[in-house]
């Protein structure tokens, strides 16, 4: 421990040289036991020596799911706690609605308005100053596809909008869906598997700080579970 003790000291100072140095005086079966709180340390000192990570883990509400971690070639066969959803958790999706998308969803829903379509027209009609916006219900959609994929079998069961502001067409955006409240269905002496009510906000940003709402409302789902899907939950 004595060793590890002068990696530490040699990490702080950013003395990479005497780090490596030292770490290789240590034995091959003590580095591997060691190796798990090396890791931890490193990390937990360059959190401390970042102010930006400092920052956004301050800013960051409680409850809020973190971002999902890359899944490596070493996590094979490691066993994963389930993330159950709880009220105040938050699941987000980034996306840029291109031109493409835009018409595809126009030629699909039948909204052909010239606003979604046309430049000159979203300027000159709509008063949109950059062009097209991208259509409002399209934007929406985000909610539905956050829940869905984060709870395979869920079923939509309302919707409630409020169009605050323009998206323009390429634009990115930050769709998010917060837990208000969690009821559970199903009698505990039913051959029916519980199910779960679930009330979310949903909210659609303009910006990674989440200060500029162009979309806001209220949804209702029915989940089967509360367990994250692994694809989330597990990467």
């Amino acid at each position: 421990m004595v060793l590890f003790k002068k990696i530490r000291d040699a990490w702080i100072h950013t003395d990479k040289t005497k780090v490596q140095g030292l770490a290789a005086h240590i034995h091959m079966s003590t580095q591997l036991c060691l190796l798990p709180h090396l890791s931890h340390m490193l990390v937990h000192l360059r959190f401390h020596r970042n102010p930006n990570l400092r920052r956004r883990h301050a800013s960051r509400p409680p409850g809020d799911l973190p971002p999902r971690p890359h899944h490596h070639h070493h996590d094979v066969g490691r066993v994963f706690t389930p993330t159950l959803l709880s009220v105040g958790h938050a699941l987000r999706e980034r996306r840029r609605f291109t031109e493409a998308d835009v018409a595809a969803y126009a030629a699909v829903s039948g909204d052909r308005n010239p606003v979604h379509l046309d430049d000159a027209i979203a300027r000159e009609l709509g008063g949109f100053q950059r062009g097209r916006v991208v259509h409002g219900m399209l934007l929406a959609s985000l909610f539905p596809s956050i829940i869905a994929t984060s709870f395979p079998g869920a079923v939509y069961a309302s919707q409630t909008l409020k169009f605050a502001a323009p998206v323009y067409v390429g634009d990115e955006v930050v769709a998010r869906v917060q837990v208000l409240n969690i009821r559970t269905t199903g009698a505990t002496n039913s051959s029916t598997a519980s199910r779960y009510i679930v009330k979310f906000a949903t909210k659609c940003f303009m910006d990674e700080e989440e200060g500029c709402v162009a979309i806001e409302g209220e949804a209702m789902a029915v989940l089967p579970t509360l367990e994250l899907s692994s694809q989330l939950a597990g990467n």
